[in-house]
């Protein structure tokens, strides 16, 4: 039962992971559309770009996080068989 469990934190884990995700990449698109659509100073443009390079590294964090979670399924799921 415990496995089961396990496997269905996991996979919650991810679905969790693949919102937030999305939810970042939403706040790059907008973000991305502002700065195309609105005037803004020089300084105002810099802070924008941070942010938005926050945003991409906020991603770039999740997606790793996300792949570690997938691995971690893999490996309950598809346990390998060692011969030792």
């Amino acid at each position: 039962m415990a496995f089961i469990r396990s496997l269905a934190d996991v996979r919650a884990a991810l679905e969790r992971k693949g919102d937030e995700i999305s939810r970042v990449q939403q706040r790059i698109d907008a973000t991305e559309e502002e700065l195309k659509n609105v005037s803004f100073s020089e300084a105002e443009r810099t802070q924008i770009r941070r942010n938005l390079e926050r945003y991409q590294d906020e991603k770039k964090y999740l997606r790793d996080d996300r792949k570690d979670l997938q691995v971690k399924l893999d490996e309950s799921m598809f346990p390998s068989v060692r011969l030792d």
